[in-house]
């Protein structure tokens, strides 16, 4: 009879009938005194309705029954880590490879929940742990490419995703982000590459058409760049950090007439984004005038006071109408906020109009 309602539930679960498999397993539940099999069953079915705190619930009842199985640990660690409980997931994740040191699956969900805590060495180690017993096992790679963006550690990052790569799942996001590393470390042909296949694997994906524009605006590849922006904006050209750097590649290609409306888009959405007025007063300043960039970048500082190279900028333009008291003043507050700029002035001084005065700040 108990195992007929035990064989009945769970048919009635294969079929995505799961509020009918609850019923029958209660039923059970109440004629089995050793119900653990059942509790597993519920458990099992409340985490796929995403039901967390009942499937704790349905764990922790299976477990008091004794004898736990890994199996029961290891769902009542992940059913912990979904709920947002890491410091317990960790525990039960533990408790499952204690009983069964090859469950595989349970080393990287533990990497999981620790990388969660922010252990993300300890969270590297349990994927190692992982791939030493499934070599294949592309999601441990993927986790571990992650953690190591976390940490900074991008070399470590791409090795990881390439391991992940033969993967038939998940080639969006496995190229996405091993993009990303290879941005950050300067390798912007092989990301250009990566972004490729993940607008070829998810064309409507904004954000990897927006960053390969950039890492194209990096290779100073600047067609290619808006090429790719604009792809961007025909799925979302709401976004102002898109219209502002079509708007360097624009500028790069020597399109100034296209940068300048594309600085002003970006400045229609958002008024206050002082990289766009600090470049549309970098475009400005050829084609209409120096007080025209002065106008912009003072709309720059307006919303960003410290950004040193807008008060530089304009510094540039005050000197070139000659106003060499204000220039001054802005250059020297450049210097205080980023001395690093020190070399920038010292270049500055090559032109002739500003020459003794540039130099009596920088020095």
């Amino acid at each position: 009879m108990l195992a007929r309602l035990y064989e009945e539930g769970l048919t009635l679960f294969k079929q995505g009938e799961i509020e009918r498999a609850l019923e029958v397993w209660h039923r059970a539940i109440e004629q089995d005194p050793h119900p653990q099999h059942a509790w597993f069953r519920m458990a099992s079915s409340s985490e796929e309705r995403g039901e967390h705190g009942p499937a704790i619930e349905f764990y922790l009842r299976a477990i008091a029954e004794g004898d736990a199985s890994p199996e029961i640990w290891f769902g009542l660690g992940n059913a912990y880590d979904q709920n947002g409980q890491h410091d317990r997931a960790e525990e039960a994740y533990r408790r499952a490879i204690d009983a069964n040191p090859s469950l595989v699956e349970a080393y990287n969900n533990l990497g999981n929940a620790l990388g969660s805590l922010g252990r993300h060495l300890e969270a590297i180690d349990c994927y190692r742990r992982a791939l030493d017993l499934k070599p294949d096992l592309f999601t441990a790679s993927f986790n571990a490419g992650n953690t190591c963006v976390e940490m900074e550690d991008y070399e470590g990052a791409i090795g990881y995703y390439r391991n992940a790569l033969p993967s038939p799942q998940d080639r969006y996001k496995v190229h996405y982000n091993m993009a990303y590393a290879l941005v950050k470390c300067g390798h912007f042909s092989e990301a250009i590459a990566c972004y490729r296949i993940a607008t070829t694997e998810n064309p409507a994906d904004f954000e990897a058409w927006y960053n390969m524009g950039n890492a194209f605006l990096e290779s100073h590849r600047p067609a290619d760049a808006i090429d790719a922006y604009r792809r961007a904006l025909a799925l979302n050209n709401r976004d102002c950090e898109v219209w502002n750097n079509l708007g360097n590649a624009c500028a790069e290609k020597g399109d100034a007439v296209e940068a300048v409306r594309c600085f002003r888009s970006a400045l229609d959405l958002n008024a206050r984004y002082a990289p766009a007025w600090n470049n549309l007063g970098n475009a400005l300043e050829d084609t209409e005038g120096c007080q025209q960039a002065i106008d912009c970048y003072t709309r720059a500082l307006d919303s960003a006071p410290e950004g040193a190279s807008y008060l530089l900028n304009r510094a540039v333009a005050l000197a070139r109408l000659g106003r060499f008291k204000e220039a001054r003043t802005d250059i020297a507050r450049a210097l205080e906020l980023d001395p690093d700029l020190r070399a920038i002035v010292d270049a500055l001084a090559d032109l002739d109009i500003m020459q003794n005065d540039i130099e009596d700040i920088a020095n």
